[in-house]
């Protein structure tokens, strides 16, 4: 048998080896994948294909260009770059034709990942000495299970040196990326690690634009697919694949620069996404975000700069026998840290600010014994800071990338109470790199080996450093 087919590839494409009529009990997949390879791999003369960590190979067909192929969870996934290929398959693959040839990603009958809240849980300790960041952020993700998305702009091949404990994936991964100057959203099951000022909104643009879509095209918005695609990719032929195949025009696709992207992602198994989620995670990197156009007769979207702030207001009722002015009062002595707006109306607390934050004051509510149970006590003891203990290791880190780390490191919470023209009085510039390393040191032990590398003496009240 011999089945040609000639195309150009834009995106990873997906087809289904369960057999001609793609059904069957979905755990066995992976069974009748590894039969598929083992029989190409012994018996096709038109093939050439070699195992690693995950199953790949290329086809060789003549002249035509060479067709990467691998295994992602319970699927083959052919991928290219606008590549003009003929595939042929020889007899062995009669018993495996691949049903409605190949298909995009979608796949409904496909068991759903689990839950990525689950998935961030984990805890591990690692420690890292001159590791490029791209190389130990792919070992993380690949060895946890989890996906994360490095922003184009956040350098994959600066060394880092960390020695962490007992942390969750993410904040391992935050603590990795923060003398990158970047912070992390969590996007479906996604960790995006980019710049702060698009970090700190993504979810929340996700949600308004997932919202809006939602209401004009319920159909096509309860759909999901995966998120994969092969190295040297163009972003723009992934988001042009996505919307074609999602059934969305794009009106000015040639917003998007040229560029060419790593292989994503790390994991086996490809994360599944709606829409707004896949293609806001492919915009942000160039400063780009969706807007629907409601005049369009067909879901359109025009890209359009990323916004700069967006916030949702949302409406808690207030437990009866609780004063909400009061509430108000304890919400804000919680969140003081936090951007939210919180303020009273009769018998709701109302609250504005970014989704997580809303999410943090929707759990705070909620926990047993909290403060929607009336007599609670809503506020947490403050832990003591000379019970923490810190373990670091940083080698040429900016001074100011280093104590920004310890302001927002939820252990420390330092404040320090100098400015950069006062330390310059001193002789120490912000950009000044240093290098120190602590293994389980006490907040003063810290400040000291701090100190001693800048040759300045800290003194410290509570979480406030001066210099003394």
């Amino acid at each position: 048998m011999i089945v040609s087919l000639s195309t150009t590839l834009q995106y990873t494409r997906i087809a289904s080896a369960t057999g001609s009529s793609g059904s069957g009990d979905a755990s066995q997949r992976p069974r009748h994948l590894d039969g598929f390879l083992a029989a190409l791999k012994t018996g096709s003369a038109g093939c050439n294909f070699r195992s690693g960590g995950r199953d790949e190979g290329r086809f060789n067909a003549g002249e035509a260009s060479p067709l990467p192929l691998r295994r992602v969870g319970g699927r083959f996934c052919f991928a290219g770059r606008r590549v003009r290929l003929a595939l042929i398959a020889v007899g062995v693959l009669a018993g495996c034709i691949l049903p409605g040839g190949l298909a995009f990603g979608q796949d409904e009958s496909r068991p759903g990942a689990p839950r990525a809240a689950k998935a961030w849980a984990q805890t591990l300790s690692v420690t890292w000495d001159g590791v490029e960041l791209g190389a130990a952020v792919e070992g993380v993700s690949r060895q946890q299970g989890v996906p994360v998305l490095l922003d184009r702009r956040i350098d994959r091949s600066r060394r880092v040196s960390l020695t962490v404990a007992d942390k969750t994936v993410r904040e391992l991964l935050e603590e990795a990326v923060v003398f990158s100057r970047a912070e992390s959203s969590l996007v479906g099951e996604v960790l995006y690690l980019g710049p702060p000022e698009r970090a700190r909104w993504l979810r929340s643009v996700v949600e308004v634009r997932s919202d809006e879509f939602s209401r004009m095209f319920p159909l096509i918005a309860r759909k999901r697919r995966t998120l994969v695609w092969e190295d040297v990719s163009e972003p723009a032929e992934l988001v042009a694949t996505w919307a074609r195949e999602a059934g969305v025009t794009v009106r000015n696709l040639n917003a998007i620069p040229h560029d060419l992207w790593p292989a994503f992602p790390a994991t086996e198994t490809a994360p599944e996404l709606s829409f707004v989620e896949g293609v806001s995670l492919l915009l942000v990197g160039f400063d780009l975000a969706i807007a629907w156009q409601p005049d369009a007769a067909t879901p359109t979207i025009e890209l359009v700069p990323f916004p700069e702030r967006i916030e949702f207001t949302r409406r808690f009722p207030v437990p009866r026998g609780q004063a909400a002015g009061r509430l108000v009062d304890r919400a804000r002595a919680e969140f003081s840290e936090r951007e939210l707006d919180l303020r009273s109306d009769k018998t709701q607390l109302v609250a504005t600010g970014r989704v997580e934050h809303l999410e943090e004051l929707e759990r705070w509510l909620a926990e047993p014994g909290g403060v929607t149970r009336p007599g609670s006590n809503p506020v947490k003891p403050v832990e003591d800071i000379n019970a923490k203990r810190f373990t670091l290791a940083i080698k040429d880190v900016p001074l100011k990338a280093l104590l920004e780390t310890l302001s927002k490191n939820p252990d420390a919470k330092l404040v320090f109470d100098f400015t950069e023209p006062e330390l310059a009085n001193a002789g120490v510039m912000f950009d000044r790199r240093i290098s120190i390393e602590v293994k389980a040191a006490t907040v003063d032990e810290l400040l000291a080996a701090i100190g001693k590398e800048l040759g300045l003496t800290f003194e410290r009240e509570g979480r406030r450093v001066r210099v003394k």
